[in-house]
């Protein structure tokens, strides 16, 4: 009875192994399932299909022998439990085996993310730049993954036909073959870094493009962020499995007829599996994070290199753009000696322009050399060709400024020796003993005489020319004495041969002036030389020295406006000078004036002041201002716009309405016109007291005394004949008389005989009280 009670007991303890056995084997197909997803890689659909295959057959083979043990239990139902308790046990030791193998498997997956974490963190900080070799990273990866995933699942279905095995036999291979697993190669590529490859590349000195860098490590940081879920998948399916499985020592034995030697190492086995598992899986988590740190910072030099590579090139090409357009200029510029005297001021002007344009291009030129200064200071490789680029950037800018700075001298000698403002171009219009000079102080030009060894700022021709205006002094007429003055001015400086068109040529060389700049003496030497060399070819006979002629009008103007030589002379002086004294018709002259100081076809009374000012100016230089208001010209400018009632602009045509009244202050300008068109006029008349006939130039008609002409000469010597007295009225006559006009004075005379009219003045009065 006992035997019988001992063997039911062993019986049950049978059936519990079997049932044990049962679970063992869905565990077993759920454990595949994890660890199938706790490797880093994607498995395929081929070889999901291939595990749950194997695991299908594990399931097929407990059930017949589960199958085997209830038929044999059928047969004997009260023997076999020897024999059959000790297939059970070895059923369970070819198990737990299994078990212990993909403990195995998982510690070695762990173990080699590890490693190749560490041995990517062991590499030298790479620089930020980039690998070719990284393009053939993902095909390498993907093979060494399709090779791992491999052998991963062939050790997953080795568990069937580790059942069959004896339990000795699997003793023998378990210590090698965790010793093996622990060195295997392929479980180290499975995780291998792609950056890894790419920082020993880097390391040695490999890639300079900055494009290419960036393009790259954006795609490491895509297979590191792949991979960073496969390793938090695999640290997950770790912690559950450690949750799942009880590793703690077990205090009670599994069965009597269990081998307790074989039982403990297996428990013994297991408890340091998984505590290998879970120390791999910590020291895991801690490299992989020192791992992304690393690479983030990896990351953030190689984009602040492109950057600073970026703004290395975009510098470049902005310096080379600009410098490729300077150049350009400067290669079609006529050389120095071909140039002609007019043309050395336009060139100089054209030189400083460029040489400003320089200027402004260094700022480029430094940024560039401040962008490669950056690069290598962040201790980033620079390539030859960008090096060569801003050498030859460097070259060429220091080549333009030395052809500008040459030039700029040569232009500069060329106006000193033979342009306008040398004495060697105007030294020809003085002659021995007299010597002409420019001053240093204000750069306007004076005359020495070696015999007396004094200098003066009046041209000897100039001073000639003041003294033989003193003959009009016998002239009793203000206005004709200031008129015929001026007259002789403007003969002897052949003024009376330039017209409007021409002025208007001469004026367009200041066209960069305003009017209230000065055009100092190289601009009005430039205006004035076209204009009297045109003067030259056109009356060889009046004009004969053009140096003469430009360096005597030079010293009027000068004279008229800087008599103290300030270098006040303005532009607007400069025009109102030249086209008083100019050859045109008198109405033109005051439309010319007008649109001087005009602005949208209106003048107001400060610019009507400035042109009023200038030209009382003109009998001041003669020294006849006095009678025709001095310098206030308040009364004139007041009188003007009591045309248009005191508006605050008058336009032209009240304008001209008030000169051809003849203002007082500028009374002189019409008489000089009528002196000028009665210059060769012949009248067809005998002068009462010389007896000059025809009288030539102005005919005065007296209309009082029946039958009385005077000749200009007499008139302004106010000379008399017969009953004649000073003051009868008389009439003027620039042109011969028509027979209309002859009756019409015939008419006023016998008038006049008979009633005494109201002596008129000629001219507007202006009051200056």
């Amino acid at each position: 009875m006992q035997m019988l009670t001992k063997q039911k007991r062993d019986c049950e303890s049978f059936w519990r192994l079997v049932d044990e056995i049962g679970h063992r084997g869905a565990d077993l197909h759920r454990r595949c399932q994890a660890i199938n997803d706790a490797v880093i890689f994607t498995p395929s659909p081929d070889h999901v299909l291939a595990c749950r295959s194997d695991a299908k057959t594990l399931k097929a083979d407990v059930a017949k022998i589960k199958e085997r043990v209830q038929k044999a239990n059928a047969e004997h139902p009260k023997l076999g439990g020897k024999g059959e308790k000790a297939r059970g046990g070895v059923f369970s030791l070819a198990f737990s085996h299994a078990v212990i193998v993909f403990f195995q498997k998982l510690i070695t997956v762990i173990t080699a993310c590890n490693t190749a974490i560490s041995e990517a963190l062991a590499l030298p900080e790479p620089p930020p730049s980039t690998d070719e070799s990284m393009r053939d990273s993902s095909h390498s990866q993907s093979t060494v993954v399709d090779a791992t995933r491999g052998d991963a699942l062939a050790a997953a279905s080795s568990t069937t036909a580790s059942v069959t095995t004896s339990s000795a036999k699997d003793e023998e291979k378990h210590d090698p073959c965790v010793a093996s697993l622990r060195a295997t190669p392929l479980t180290r590529l499975i995780i291998s870094f792609p950056g890894q490859q790419h920082a020993r590349h880097v390391h040695e000195g490999r890639g300079a493009q900055p494009q290419p860098r960036a393009q790259q490590a954006e795609h490491a940081m895509e297979q590191i962020q792949r991979q960073g879920i496969q390793i938090r998948e695999t640290i997950t399916n770790a912690h559950s499995f450690l949750m799942q499985h009880d590793l703690r020592p077990r205090m009670h034995r599994t069965g009597v007829l269990a081998d307790e030697d074989d039982a403990d190492s297996l428990d013994v086995e297991q408890r340091r599996c998984g505590l290998q598992i879970h120390v791999d899986c910590e020291k895991l988590k801690e490299k992989w994070a020192e791992l992304g740190t690393q690479f983030s910072d990896w990351d953030k030099a190689v984009h602040a290199a492109a950057l600073r590579l970026q703004e290395l090139e975009r510098a470049l090409a902005e310096c080379q753009l600009h410098l490729s357009s300077v150049e350009s200029e400067v290669e079609h510029l006529r050389p120095v000696e071909r140039l002609r005297l007019e043309e050395l001021k336009d060139a100089r002007r054209q030189c400083e322009s460029l040489a400003t344009r320089v200027n402004d291009l260094r700022i480029h030129v430094d940024d560039a050399n401040d962008a490669c200064g950056r690069v290598l200071a962040a201790d980033t490789p620079l390539d030859q060709h960008p090096r060569n680029q801003l050498d030859s950037v460097n070259q060429r800018f220091l080549a333009l400024k030395t052809a500008l700075r040459v030039r700029s001298a040569a232009l500069r000698n060329a106006l000193t020796d033979f342009g306008p403002s040398s004495e060697h171009f105007l030294n020809q219009s003085v002659a021995l003993p007299w010597q002409r000079a420019i001053s240093k102080t204000n750069q306007l030009p004076y005359y020495i005489d070696h015999t007396t060894e004094k200098t003066q700022w009046e041209h000897p021709v100039w001073v000639e020319m003041s003294k033989e205006l003193s003959q009009f002094n016998r002239v009793k007429f203000i206005a004709y004495r200031t008129a015929m003055k001026l007259r002789a001015l403007q003969k002897r400086l052949c003024l009376d041969l330039v017209d409007i068109p021409m002025l208007e040529k001469c004026f367009s060389r200041l066209a960069g002036l305003s009017n209230e700049e000065s055009p100092g003496l190289e601009g009005m030497v430039s205006s004035l030389l076209p204009l009297f060399e045109q003067l030259h070819a056109k009356h060889p006979q009046m004009v004969r020295s053009v140096a003469l002629a430009v360096d005597l009008c030079i010293n009027f103007l000068l004279n008229l406006f800087d008599p103290s030589r300030d270098g006040l002379l303005r532009v607007l002086s400069f025009k109102i000078a030249l086209v008083v004294f100019s050859n045109a018709q008198l109405e033109d002259k005051y439309r010319f004036l007008f649109n001087l100081v005009a602005q949208d076809g209106q003048a107001d009374q400060k610019h009507v002041a400035l042109l009023l000012y200038d030209l009382i100016q003109i009998p001041k230089l003669v020294g006849e201002a006095a009678a025709f208001g001095g310098s206030n010209v308040e009364p004139s400018v007041r009188s003007c716009f009591e045309m248009v009632r005191l508006s605050p602009s008058i336009s032209i045509g009240p304008f001209l309405e008030w000169l051809k009244q003849e203002p007082q202050s500028v009374v002189w300008l019409p008489v000089m016109h009528r002196l000028a068109t009665a210059e060769f006029a012949k009248h067809q008349a005998k002068c009462n007291v010389c007896k000059m006939f025809p009288i030539v130039g102005l005919r005065y008609r007296c209309l009082r005394c029946f039958n009385l002409d005077l000749c200009q000469n007499c008139f302004f010597s106010q000379r008399t004949a017969k009953k004649h007295k000073l003051k009868h009225p008389m009439q003027e006559y620039a042109v011969p008389t028509t027979s209309s006009e002859d009756a019409r004075d015939f008419a006023r005379m016998v008038r006049n005989k008979f009633s005494r009219s109201k002596s008129s003045l000629g001219y507007l009065p202006v009051d200056v009280g």
